[in-house]
């Protein structure tokens, strides 16, 4: 058995006067043909061009595209800014709504452990001495 792709429009089923009919995979479009038959298929061209491709010619050419469309400036470009969009959405919801509001909120935490820091260290200790005599 061998594997062929259609080349060009997608192709859902093959009528075979003398191999039948086959249905293409649903999970790759690829038809998976008797090896007799699969050669009579692949050696069909149409104004020059084949119809039919190998798994390891479509792998060649998808690979070749893919190449290509990496090395294409524009397609470079794009991609970039789809990152550095998706940079920009990310630090939107990062950063705080109302900066304002935060700031405030850390002075105020910033006043009450200054306060706590200035207190004296006497009462403090006096309750854990009481605690030592109580025992």
């Amino acid at each position: 058995m061998a594997r062929l792709y259609p080349k060009g429009a997608p192709r859902e089923a093959i009528d075979h006067p003398d191999w039948g009919h086959f249905n293409a995979d649903p999970d790759h479009g690829g038809f998976d043909l008797p090896d007799e038959m699969s050669d009579e298929m692949h050696s069909f061209h149409h104004r020059g061009k084949p119809v039919w491709e190998t798994e390891d010619e479509r792998s060649l050419r998808q690979h070749g595209e893919e190449l290509a469309r990496r090395r294409d400036p524009a397609a470079l470009y794009d991609a970039v800014g789809d990152f550095t969009s998706v940079l920009g959405g990310l630090a939107a919801r990062l950063a705080p709504a109302d900066r304002d509001a935060e700031v405030a909120e850390l002075r105020r935490r910033l006043a009450e452990l200054e306060q706590a820091d200035a207190a004296p260290a006497g009462p403090a200790k006096a309750p854990a001495k009481a605690a030592v005599a109580a025992k």
